[in-house]
């Protein structure tokens, strides 16, 4: 996994971060695959929300699916990219009382279980997804955050 911090605002240990995803896509059996995460700050997130979902304002973590589309089966084991807004992240985390480090780990998850496939549209699917993602961010959420 590569990892790109395009964002000077907050500090974050990348080697973590791809730690994290490299294990997680292991664990969700995708061991060959390839995927990237970039970190970026609101104004370039809010720019790639308009631009790719017509949303005008940033949010927190994009996947970029390299599996679907005219170029899947250029490179099967390239997954695709993650973006992630630490300005958000970190937002988010204030308001839900918990630490940067286990959101980040959080979106990091969702967005490799985007590009592996997941979604939720549905509330099944939105089920399935939530499970999962619990499943592979646990080990790397101290207990004393649980």
């Amino acid at each position: 996994m590569q990892v790109i911090n395009r964002q000077r605002k907050i500090r974050l240990d990348t080697r973590f971060l791809k730690k994290v995803g490299e294990t997680v896509l292991v664990m969700a059996g995708a061991s060959g695959a390839e995927c990237g995460l970039l970190l970026v700050g609101d104004r370039t997130m809010a720019r790639l929300n308009q631009q790719y979902r017509g949303i005008a304002h940033s949010t927190d973590v994009l996947a970029f699916p390299m599996r679907e589309g005219p170029f899947a089966l250029l490179s099967p084991n390239l997954l695709g990219d993650v973006v992630i807004s630490p300005e958000t992240a970190d937002r988010q985390a204030a308001a839900a009382g918990r630490p940067l480090r286990d959101e980040l780990i959080a979106l990091l998850v969702h967005g490799i279980l985007h590009l592996l496939g997941y979604d939720h549209q549905t509330p099944s699917e939105a089920k399935i997804m939530k499970r999962t993602e619990q499943q592979l961010a646990l080990p790397f959420i101290k207990a004393e955050d649980r």
